[in-house]
């Protein structure tokens, strides 16, 4: 009986287990915390730890990678701020659309600080600081923005908003829609009529019960 012919591994299958690695990794490390160890992602990925070495020899190649990924959206997001008519559409857009990255991925944040640790030299994201001060000119410009909003103010909103994604998945998004219209609107020069939120603000109870659930 002729054996059945082995299939050699393609670079198509290469590159598939390397995505499969990092989407399987942006899960393991928000689940499990940065430091959790590699055969766990090999385990949860379905490959043998060999195939983890393979495509990150060490931990901070792994690291570098997700923030890549990272950097990479961040840069779909300043491409649609980009295309906005105005200073202050560019601005919302910037926050809405981060703080809905950052909540969707929750392992964005420890990749980034990781990454710094690792190789403060590398900073892509210092692209991101001209458009987004010409934004904040702009915008004050327009009459729509106070005067005393800075460039960093607009960078540090999505990550303070963040801490969202440890609430329970389900209410994650809602809270976090519903806390980004309030922060809008305290950028906003005063007086004017405030923004509707869509949602319905939840009861004392069900905040004590999303504080209760929040992942630590």
């Amino acid at each position: 009986m002729t054996k059945p012919e082995r299939r050699l591994p393609t670079r198509k299958d290469a590159v598939a287990n390397r995505e499969r690695l990092l989407v399987g990794a942006e899960e393991y490390f928000a689940e499990l915390g940065i430091d959790a160890p590699l055969h766990g992602l090999a385990d949860r990925v379905g490959v043998g730890i060999g195939t983890v070495y393979r495509n990150f020899p060490a931990h901070a190649d792994l690291i570098r990678a997700l923030y890549d990924r990272i950097v990479d959206r961040f840069d779909k997001i300043a491409a649609q701020c980009a295309d906005q008519p105005s200073g202050w559409d560019a601005i919302e857009t910037l926050i809405r659309r981060s703080v809905q990255m950052l909540v969707e991925n929750p392992a964005t944040a420890a990749v980034m600080r990781r990454q710094d640790q690792n190789d403060p030299e590398y900073q892509p994201g210092n692209k991101w600081g001209g458009p987004i001060l010409d934004y904040v000119e702009r915008a004050k410009a327009e009459g729509m923005l106070r005067d005393d909003v800075t460039p960093a103010d607009i960078a540090s909103i999505p990550f303070a908003l963040s801490s969202v994604q440890n609430l329970p998945f389900e209410k994650r998004r809602e809270v976090a829609e519903r806390l980004t219209t309030l922060m809008l609107d305290g950028l906003r020069v005063h007086p004017h009529d405030p923004a509707p939120l869509d949602s319905s603000p939840i009861t004392a109870r069900e905040q004590r019960d999303l504080v209760q659930a929040i992942k630590v």
